[in-house]
């Protein structure tokens, strides 16, 4: 894990004007509830009666419309595979796997489009991601 913080600060310390951070409109996207851009993954969750459909598809489908908010950068919920059903689960927050995107949310080949697309529009992409906890159990090696 402390590999791929490593790696995660070199790319993304290289990767960014550091005045840039003076000049940041951060759009913060809940990825569980954001848009239903796939509806056939129809995982649909919530508390009492929200449900909530978000997925990466449904960014990807807005992401002209942040830009035209005058927005530079995304910054999204996390998004790993936390392998189950529960409410809680569905949020990215109790990850069983960091290497994949949750199938809730879509696929990690959707991820790669959702960053190529942000960037060509002039976004940044910023990943939340929770390594102090995981879910109970065994959590997935890396590959």
């Amino acid at each position: 894990m402390l590999q791929l913080l490593v790696v995660l600060l070199v790319v993304f310390t290289q990767a960014i004007d550091t005045n840039a951070f003076n000049n940041l409109r951060i759009y913060q996207v809940m990825v569980s509830s954001f848009q239903d851009g796939d509806s056939s993954r129809g995982y649909c969750t919530g508390y009492g009666p929200s449900k909530h459909c978000g997925d990466l598809r449904g960014i990807i489908n807005s992401l002209q419309y942040i830009k035209d908010l005058g927005m530079n950068a995304l910054w999204m919920t996390p998004i790993f595979n936390s392998n189950g059903g529960s409410q809680l689960d569905s949020t990215g927050y109790f990850a069983y796997d960091y290497f994949n995107v949750d199938p809730k949310f879509g696929t990690n080949d959707e991820l790669h489009e959702l960053i190529n697309k942000a960037h060509s529009l002039g976004l940044y992409v910023i990943l939340d991601g929770v390594f102090g906890h995981h879910k109970s159990g065994n959590v997935a090696g890396s590959p």
